[in-house]
């Protein structure tokens, strides 16, 4: 590929790059390329001091369709907002990186357009796709991914092993690096999985083991933790990150129903997912009921957020739901096989959305 820039030979890795750790890739699906050039356009970007919290697609679309914001005018403007930006306004190991890396296109008038981002997550930079997230392979990092981490450190103390079913960017689960002895993660997208090992290498983890794989097909061993932060928007037509499937709630029971195996004795469970209400009754929390009924578990349901994505509620597939709420679902394993607690999604509600 070549848009105009200048090319040369293939630049080295900087030192702290070269020797960083490196995750593992297992049973990988879809082809590995450019992992080299886009770590170097991470290390660039921290060395210039970068820094760009991601906000909601509303969000961004609203700010980018201000008038003094069609283009670029500094690095934010280029990899965070997503902007047309002109060729001078990098350096040219951070253009001839993008090229390398196949990661830059032609936009109107002779600008150029990243098809990455990077977003600061827990004081580290963190590779996922350009907005609009569109595409059908498409890595999203948002509002519910900060949201989703603080759950986590705030739940979640650490111990030998993490598992986490649909990893997406590996933003979660490298938030956790300092807790875990060993990390273990699984995405179903190919492009997901380069993207966390970029991620990985520029967090210096190399105690991330990467499966390319549906739910945790090929995952074996039982874990301290396991995590889960998936679809919940009723989305057929969307990008694989985005639809949940049926009523929305469809790929976390999946998830869940996967993960509940490999969940060691004493291990706790973190799942953070949307749940539609129809008329008070929480969908989610219904439909989970069964399942966390299994000897040996115990369940706490709390809802982060009563209302969210009211857009989505436009949709044909949401005709009768009222709203969709934020939940957490922490579950326990016992070491015991006592009968499980009773799980009563509606009881841990907070107070503004009790009858």
């Amino acid at each position: 590929m070549n848009l105009g820039l200048r090319t040369s030979s293939t630049r080295r890795m900087p030192a702290m790059a070269a020797t960083a750790a490196t995750a593992t890739v297992c049973d990988p699906c879809g082809e590995d390329r450019d992992v080299e050039a886009l770590v170097d356009i991470g290390i660039q970007l921290t060395r210039s001091g970068y820094h760009f919290t991601t906000v909601t697609p509303d969000t961004h679309r609203l700010i980018n369709a201000r008038p003094e914001n069609t283009e670029a005018h500094d690095l934010q403007g280029v990899f965070g907002w997503s902007r047309p930006f002109r060729p001078s306004l990098l350096t040219r190991d951070l253009r001839l990186a993008l090229e390398r890396a196949d990661a830059v296109e032609a936009a109107r008038d002779g600008l150029l357009r990243s098809r990455i981002r990077f977003s600061s997550v827990e004081g580290q930079l963190v590779l996922h796709s350009a907005f609009p997230t569109a595409a059908h392979d498409a890595v999203f990092l948002g509002p519910d991914t900060y949201r989703f981490i603080a759950l986590l450190r705030r739940t979640l103390v650490g111990g030998a092993s993490l598992l986490e079913i649909g990893t997406g960017s590996g933003a979660a689960i490298l938030s956790l690096a300092d807790r875990f002895a060993h990390l273990t993660a699984t995405d179903v997208n190919p492009t997901a999985v380069r993207y966390a090992r970029v991620n990985a290498v520029l967090a210096g983890c190399g105690t991330l083991e990467l499966h390319c794989t549906d739910l945790a097909y090929g995952v074996e061993g039982a874990f301290s933790a396991i995590i889960i932060n998936p679809p919940y928007v009723i989305d057929p037509h969307g990008p694989q990150y985005r639809d949940g499937g049926a009523r929305g709630i469809e790929v976390a029971l999946r998830m869940l129903s996967a993960a509940l195996p490999l969940l060691a004795p004493a291990g706790r469970l973190v799942l953070y997912t949307g749940a539609p209400v129809v008329s008070g009754h929480d969908l989610l929390a219904e439909a989970l009921s069964p399942i966390l009924a299994a000897p040996g578990l115990e369940a706490r349901y709390e809802v982060i957020d009563v209302d969210v994505f009211s857009s989505a509620l436009a949709d044909p597939g949401y005709a009768g739901i009222d709203r969709i709420a934020v939940v957490a679902v922490l579950v326990s394993r016992r070491n015991d096989d006592r009968p499980a607690l009773a799980f009563t999604g509606q009881s841990a509600l907070t107070r503004e959305d009790r009858p």
